[in-house]
């Protein structure tokens, strides 16, 4: 998860590798099998419109693949000294400068690796952003469709309000606690990590009667997790609701590190999870149909949603709606729970339908904005289709002190806030798949408990610490060595059992074995003979001695 950071800034003329360069816009940039340009161009492809620049890029051999080191990247500073140094070092490491404008540049190569940036992350002084290696589709939800939905959004549906009533803090603190108990989460941690925790997540949404299929999309990472549900009405308008799965601790880390990724998504992921377990509970259905989407390779900069995003392009799937959640779980102390939308990258009206969906239907609790890059949602944006994205703070950056560590864990994290931005986004997700059949969960009628059955005569039922059962026999603990101090235990007879005693020897007057109804202690052992009921064994917190048993012969 990273941002977008926002400002007025002004043309930068930097001095890299000894020698002066300005990149003016429309100004062509050749790169190692491509160009890269500011202006349109033919042949070329447009790659997105980023805060200082929009960027088109020229490849004569074709689509490229979507490996470390032809990746392109666009990386936007805040001052032009940190700029200056970047570019040099980015030089240095071999990078290519395919392109500069303003404040930002275009790099091509394995920048995370090689200038220790997060793929897609919050910088110190800057951002960056993985360009999409396909030619970028910006396409607005049509009119028809807006006004639909909008006006749906404005007013409250009694099936949706049934629905969000059912929303659970508790069960979703329970998912998010086994998803952070993960040692990794990692796209590439493989069986030491996500793909455990990704069979587990499928697992659950196949039980909540979803049919669950998994995208293969690279190799080297976990396969992806895509639940439909289909429409009733609509089958081929699909709605979908999507969280990565993934996590990280940093571009350096190891991928099977420590990496627990509570916020950054756990919160979206177990949202997701919770929003299945209710749709299951209730029996709901939906007009159109419903995808949930565990993406892998978020970190890495969104390749696991690119590569789906775009196959659905390209097989023309009808995506109406994309809803994502991304870091839910954080709120500064002092501030209160906003409803935040990404409104750096995401459909405009489909934004608007948003905020109404929380005006409607989570009364009081205030809208707000991030200029957020980059998330899952991008990837359905830039393959037009229309998307929005929800985040736990407004502004223009990641505050969560733990962001991208080993110590991203529930601790830190509000339940309250995860759950209501959860809620937020299933209305969304409700009023845009067109709730049409839903049930409250009941409240189950407790089964009485059942009265223990009575063991068969003969039996012998030990309870408590301090006796053990060997065989036939029964001794405190540790015999013939010293028993411990502060120990207590019953046996339970059931029927006439005849007794034998091999050894006894306990602290005079204070640690006692108590059979029918007598206390025994010191050296005189209880008589052999048929017990019943119960013996209990109890010391006191000084003396111990070897202790005693006894046998039984029937």
């Amino acid at each position: 998860m990273a941002f977008l950071y926002v400002s007025s800034l002004v043309v930068l003329i930097a001095c890299a590798a000894g020698f002066r360069v300005q990149q003016r816009r429309g100004e062509k940039t050749k790169s190692v099998g491509f160009t890269v340009s500011t202006a349109p161009l033919a042949p070329g492809s447009f790659r997105g419109t980023f805060r200082d620049m929009s960027v088109w890029v020229e490849d004569a051999a074709g689509p490229r693949a979507s490996s470390a080191d032809s990746r392109l990247w666009v990386v936007e500073y805040t001052s032009a000294a940190e700029m200056r140094a970047e570019l040099a070092r980015a030089e240095s490491a071999g990078l290519v400068v395919t392109l500069q404008d303003k404040l930002s540049l275009v790099l091509q190569g394995n920048v995370p690796s090689l200038l220790g940036y997060d793929a897609c992350g919050s910088e110190a002084n800057k951002t960056v952003i993985s360009l999409a290696d396909y030619e970028v589709l910006e396409k607005p939800m049509p009119d028809a469709a807006a006004s639909k939905y909008l006006a749906r959004a404005q007013t409250a549906d009694p099936l949706i309000v049934e629905f969000l009533s059912q929303v659970s803090q508790e069960s979703i603190v329970e998912t998010l606690t086994t998803l952070q108990s993960y040692t990794s989460r990692n796209s590439g941690s493989g069986a030491a990590g996500l793909d455990p925790a990704a069979e587990w997540a499928a697992t659950r949404l196949t039980n909540y009667g979803f049919q669950v299929t998994r995208d293969t999309f690279r190799d080297d990472m976990t396969p992806q997790i895509i639940a439909e549900l289909v429409g009733t009405t609509n089958p081929d308008q699909v709605v979908v609701l999507g969280a990565h799965l993934d996590s990280t601790s940093g571009w350096s880390s190891s991928p099977t590190g420590r990496s627990p990724g509570s916020d950054d998504n756990g919160s979206g992921s177990s949202s997701l999870l919770e929003f299945a377990k209710i749709i299951a509970q209730s029996s709901t259905s939906f007009k159109n149909t419903l995808r949930l989407c565990l993406f892998t390779g978020e970190e890495q900069g969104l390749v696991g949603s690119r590569a789906l995003a775009s196959r659905w392009k390209n097989e023309g799937v009808n995506v109406i709606a994309m809803v994502n959640v991304d870091m839910l779980g954080y709120r500064p102390p002092g501030t209160p729970i906003t409803i935040n939308l990404m409104n750096g990258v995401g459909d405009a009206a489909l934004l608007d339908i948003s905020r109404a969906t929380t005006n409607t239907y989570l009364q009081g609790v205030a809208n707000g904005n991030t200029s957020a890059c980059c998330s899952d949602q991008q990837s359905f944006h830039e393959n037009g289709f229309p998307a929005a994205g929800f985040f736990e703070t407004p502004g223009t950056r990641v505050v969560y002190p733990q962001y991208h560590t080993s110590s991203d864990l529930l601790q830190y994290l509000d339940p309250e806030q995860i759950t209501t931005q959860a809620t937020a986004a299933f209305a969304l997700t409700t009023v845009m798949a067109e709730i049409s059949s839903s049930s409250p969960v009941p409240t189950p009628t407790p089964p009485p408990t059942p009265a223990p059955p009575t063991p068969p005569p003969g039996t012998w039922v030990l309870t408590g610490n301090g006796c053990e059962i060997d065989g036939d026999c029964v001794q405190s603990s540790n015999h013939p060595s010293q028993y411990g101090n502060n120990e207590q235990c019953t046996l339970n007879l059931y029927g006439d059992i005849s007794l034998t005693f091999e050894a006894f020897s306990t602290e005079d007057r204070y640690d006692y074995l108590t059979m029918g109804g007598t206390g025994y202690a010191g050296s005189s052992s209880p008589p052999n003979g048929v017990y019943s009921g119960t013996i209990s064994w109890a010391t006191d917190g000084s003396v111990t001695n070897p202790g005693w048993k006894f046998c039984r012969t029937n």
